[in-house]
């Protein structure tokens, strides 16, 4: 913020000038620029919340791909489920599309299906609360590397959504 001393038609950003010359103070008003920062106050939030969209889109993104590229497919269902929606997790099941032989003959269908949640989200309230979430009823076996059997998982250990979780902190930091 910019503030100066007018008097009598004279502007200076010194008192000390004014009285070496002979002013009288009295005579003299303040001003500043406080209209222009104002106004500069208030487009403030429409930047941070362009920031913050910015960011939450990188960010889902990201995750989005991290959890796809991970999840290994037999049925469909569990890349199927990975549902994205705004305000509450989604909590239903959500049948895989048989669309070929099982295993990554499925992906294509199951995982599209799933990205039109992704696509659909709106993100011009950066300030939301966004979800990733998956019903599917075998999932948490899935994450932790016990399916087909413990030692045929094809999840690296640490899972789907953990190594990604640890990831996007790393990246946050």
């Amino acid at each position: 913020m910019r503030i100066g001393k007018e008097c009598i038609g004279k502007t200076t950003n010194s008192v000390g000038v004014l009285k070496e010359r002979g002013w009288n103070s009295n005579k003299c008003v303040y001003r500043s620029n406080i209209s222009q920062v104002v106004r500069g106050l208030a487009q403030e939030p429409a930047k941070v919340a362009a920031l913050v969209q910015a960011k939450l889109m990188r960010v889902t993104s990201y995750i989005n791909k991290s959890v796809h590229d991970r999840t290994p497919v037999w049925s469909g269902l569990a890349i199927r489920n990975m549902i994205w929606t705004m305000n509450s997790p989604n909590l239903a099941e959500i049948s895989a599309i048989a669309s070929g032989p099982e295993g990554e003959g499925r992906r294509g269908a199951n995982a599209a299906a799933a990205q039109a949640t992704f696509s659909a989200l709106n993100f011009q309230r950066p300030f939301g609360k966004y979800f990733l979430s998956n019903a599917a009823h075998h999932i948490g076996e899935l994450e932790a590397g016990q399916l087909p059997s413990p030692d045929r998982s094809r999840v690296k250990p640490g899972g789907i959504f953990f190594i990604t979780h640890q990831e996007v902190k790393g990246l946050l930091r």
